[in-house]
């Protein structure tokens, strides 16, 4: 399992958006999701920049916790 936190602040507005799409599989997908692994351009900068994204479509996650207000889930790798 994976569990990982997304910084909860007005300036970062990609994570505020991750987690509402977190909030979205919970509740309609049965908290199934696909994954995108993202390479950061500086993983010092605040917002990060994508510089590089690889699709995993054999990979698939049901969100297991989420915690909006901190930002922060956990997930589990399922079966397709």
């Amino acid at each position: 399992m994976a569990a990982l936190g997304i910084p909860r602040r007005e300036s970062d507005p990609k994570g505020l958006g991750m987690i509402d799409k977190l909030v979205c599989a919970r509740d309609v997908l049965e908290g199934k999701v696909h994954v995108i692994l993202a390479i950061a351009k500086d993983e010092a900068a605040v917002p990060r920049s994508i510089e590089r994204s690889f699709p995993q479509p054999e990979l698939k996650m049901r969100v297991v916790e989420l915690d909006e207000a901190e930002g922060t889930f956990l997930l589990e790798r399922i079966d397709s």
